[in-house]
């Protein structure tokens, strides 16, 4: 952890693709891909962590592929939209909700939800 022993909770937060095998919705086979972002919170010197995730969105079309490919999202997006440096802004969750959802409001759920553990009764724990 930066900062040294002073530290009382490690965090991680990461976004990416995760694929539903088969679930294309339409009862065929198709598989469906969501975006979220992942959070992981742990306490110093605890055997405890706590995991929560952002909200999702379905991603398709140029975006699948081109993620799929190994392109950023990042730079896909701001490509796509005609923006700059969209991830310092509302990200993608932002732009394809006109700005309604940016990315920070979507991983502030998920982060709350990490941190959980830490918050409440042990009985929704052990």
């Amino acid at each position: 952890m930066a900062g040294g022993a002073d530290h009382e909770y490690g965090v991680g937060l990461e976004g990416g693709l995760e694929k539903i095998e088969g679930g294309g919705g339409d009862g065929g086979a198709a598989d469906t891909w969501l975006e979220s972002g992942w959070m992981v919170v742990e306490r110093r010197g605890a055997a405890q962590r706590g995991i929560g995730t952002s909200a999702r969105f379905e991603v398709r079309g140029e975006v699948l592929r081109r993620l799929l490919a190994g392109e950023e999202m990042c730079d896909v997006v701001d490509e796509l939209s005609g923006d700059t440096d969209v991830r310092s802004k509302g990200g993608m969750m932002g732009t394809i909700t006109n700005g309604a959802l940016p990315r920070d409001e979507c991983y502030r759920h998920g982060l709350l939800f990490a941190f959980a553990p830490f918050v409440s009764p042990p009985q929704y724990w052990e």
